[in-house]
């Protein structure tokens, strides 16, 4: 069946995400990486915590400058490949926090994971909750977008304008990405078949937008 993933003209909400700053402002490790797909919320999140601790994101590929800022914001661009993750920022002296998609490899990445270094913050940690949409509207317009959007931030804070603005999203966001074994399942995937799925926490937001999926894959 269907799924409506309209959100009431007028509610969308600029979610002030201060619990999540917290969390990853609280992280002991010190890179904090935030790994999801488009639509996450990656990048406004970055903002806010930039906004907050007065610092510059740096939006490139290419390495962070380094500076004297206890804290260094990266949003690592989806297409390419970026530079390595530079050694002072992969130790406990500095920290770090970075967007990125799953499908950019950051060089470096997987060893300062292996000493313990990372803290990942995924799909499903990024998920906006009913506290949050609390602290922006009434109860039951909080409601009313949760249940339209499961908190997907790209479906909380509207949607591209329309289902084919929205297919043409998903076609460059999510599927031009993938794999030709991805690409194959998430086909059998939206035809109903069973599917053991790459990314499990993205199927319940992505069966929300089923029919303009099956567009985008066409």
């Amino acid at each position: 069946m269907p799924h409506s993933t309209s959100i009431p003209a007028g509610l969308a909400p600029l979610i002030d995400r201060t619990r999540k700053r917290q969390a990853v402002l609280e992280a002991s490790e010190p890179i904090v990486l935030l790994e999801a797909p488009a639509g996450m919320g990656k990048s406004v999140l970055l903002s806010q915590l930039a906004a907050e601790l007065r610092l510059p994101v740096h939006r490139a590929p290419t390495a962070p400058p380094e500076t004297a800022a206890p804290v260094t914001l990266w949003d690592i661009p989806p297409h390419g490949t970026p530079a390595p993750l530079p050694e002072v920022l992969a130790s406990d002296a500095r920290r770090i926090v970075i967007a990125k998609r799953p499908e950019t490899a950051l060089p470096g990445l997987d060893r300062a994971e292996l000493y313990g270094h990372v803290r990942r913050f995924g799909t499903t940690d990024l998920l906006i909750k009913r506290d949050e949409l609390l602290e922006a509207l009434p109860a039951r317009h909080a409601d009313r977008i949760l249940a339209g959007s499961r908190g997907w931030p790209l479906l909380v804070g509207g949607a591209p304008a329309g289902a084919t603005g929205l297919a043409r999203f998903l076609e460059s966001e999510f599927v031009a990405p993938m794999s030709g074994a991805e690409l194959a399942a998430l086909a059998a995937w939206i035809d109903g078949h069973p599917v053991e799925p790459a990314r499990p926490g993205l199927l319940p937001l992505l069966d929300l937008v089923r029919p303009a999926l099956a567009q985008a894959v066409e």
